[in-house]
């Protein structure tokens, strides 16, 4: 009866839809977007390893991906891009602006949480879940309580 529970959300004044910027593209047929901390535990490794499997399926022209957010694990990401061969498919923005973030999530196909199943990450909500949703995507994540919780069918 103590405890009430607040939900995290963006702030929608932070955010616009825009005309789709095709070059973001890189060419490539299908934007993904992926925006967040990128720490050890939030899966963007896992991230590399789909864009280097989705690749070496149909092709190097069908997908970019988008990686927005800094973290204590950014430059182990950048080099495991490097590793993996797939920096050509890969833009890193680092921390990014409004304005970026926007311009990104207004041109995606497809937003991705790739952060595994963990106890903490079940019970947190990634605010990304909803920013995605403001953008109207179709979003691919891990089948995790709070993504199920906060993007109801919207998540995949």
């Amino acid at each position: 009866d103590d405890v009430i529970v607040i939900r995290n959300s963006p702030d929608p004044a932070r955010f616009s839809v825009r005309q789709p910027e095709p070059e973001l593209r890189k060419s490539a047929k299908y934007l993904l977007a992926f925006l967040g901390e990128i720490g050890r535990q939030d899966g963007a490794d896992i991230l590399i390893r789909a864009v280097k499997t989705i690749r070496a399926a149909l092709g190097p022209d069908i997908v970019h991906c988008v990686i927005m957010g800094a973290g204590p694990y950014y430059d182990d990401i950048v080099a495991y891009a490097k590793d993996q061969g797939v920096t050509d498919s890969v833009t890193f923005t680092g921390r990014a602006d409004n304005e970026t973030i926007c311009r990104v999530l207004s041109t995606a196909d497809i937003a991705v949480d790739p952060c595994p199943g963990s106890p903490h990450a079940n019970l947190s909500t990634a605010t990304k879940i909803m920013e995605y949703m403001f953008f109207s995507l179709p979003i691919v994540a891990f089948e995790l309580h709070e993504t199920r919780f906060s993007g109801a069918d919207t998540v995949r």
